[in-house]
């Protein structure tokens, strides 16, 4: 089982930290040769600590090179609200003349509505992050790293559920 240390922060909030090793744990100022090498240690760091990682923002310069790459928890961002706009205008009223035609058109306006399913709410606004910044002199640095987790970590148990990187 991933050890954590849950502590509270200034203003009353709840946060995780991973008990992993410093051989695991990326800190400011570790350099990769290539972007590819960073974000394959920030995935071997958080395996084994109890939570998934996904890739954000991309940050390009003039010449197109990656001059920032974010590494997220998984349950990071928040999910925006959307209101589902029901559009009946795919519904042409015809006239009805046979029996028949009726009971298609009363199958085919079942068929189409709009129907929304719930589900579960899988990104919490998860402050964790590795933030790689690109050298002059080549390579990537560590430029930022938050470790602090808003939500409990993955136990092994229920880690074979959630979906793995790479697959």
């Amino acid at each position: 089982m991933p050890l954590q240390r849950p502590f509270l922060c200034s203003g009353g909030t709840r946060e995780w930290l991973p008990c992993s090793s410093n051989e695991l744990k990326p800190c400011l100022g570790m350099t990769f040769l290539t972007l590819k090498e960073g974000i394959a240690f920030y995935k071997a760091y958080a395996r084994p600590s109890g939570f998934n990682m996904r890739k954000a923002t991309t940050t390009k310069n003039r010449q197109s090179v990656v001059s920032f790459k974010y590494c997220l928890c998984n349950k990071a961002g928040f999910k925006e609200k959307k209101n589902p706009i029901k559009d009946d205008s795919y519904k042409q009223k015809e006239p009805k003349t046979n029996c028949e035609e009726n009971k298609k058109t009363e199958a085919n306006e079942k068929s189409t509505d709009v129907v929304n399913r719930k589900r579960l709410v899988t990104i919490v606004g998860c402050k964790v992050q590795m933030v790689l910044k690109h050298r002059k002199e080549g390579g990537y640095v560590v430029s930022i790293f938050h470790e602090g987790h808003n939500h409990p970590l993955y136990t092994p148990i229920c880690k074979k559920f959630q979906k793995e990187e790479g697959k």
